[in-house]
């Protein structure tokens, strides 16, 4: 059975707080963003990602994901395509940290179909 999580920062921009406040809906996970406005988890040492697996299993939730959003251009023209892939291989180094089952990518508009 797949847990019912939601994202941590549909609950508050603190992630101890979003850890709570999903226990108390009955949700039994969160979707973390790697780049969050109080966290970059791609930054914690293997000490702090073992920390916050602590925070999260403290409350009996678990970690179902990470999640980025590559921006506006996304892997479109004008993006820096290096930048992007040097940020999803960090992204994926700490969720594999974190014990994350899946990494979501929003990796921006789609292009225009070709003529």
């Amino acid at each position: 059975m797949y847990p019912i999580g939601v994202i941590s920062s549909a609950l508050s921009g603190d992630l101890r707080e979003s850890v709570s406040t999903s226990q108390r809906l009955g949700c039994q996970g969160l979707l973390i963003a790697a780049f969050g406005a109080s966290l970059r988890v791609t930054d914690l040492s293997a000490t702090g990602r073992r920390e916050l697996r602590q925070v999260v299993s403290s409350q009996n939730q678990q970690i179902i994901g990470m999640y980025v959003e590559l921006g506006p251009k996304g892997f479109g023209p004008g993006a820096d395509v290096d930048r992007l892939l040097t940020q999803l291989d960090r992204v994926m180094e700490a969720a594999t940290g974190l014990g994350s089952p899946m990494v979501c990518v929003d990796v921006g508009p789609l292009p225009a179909p070709a003529q």
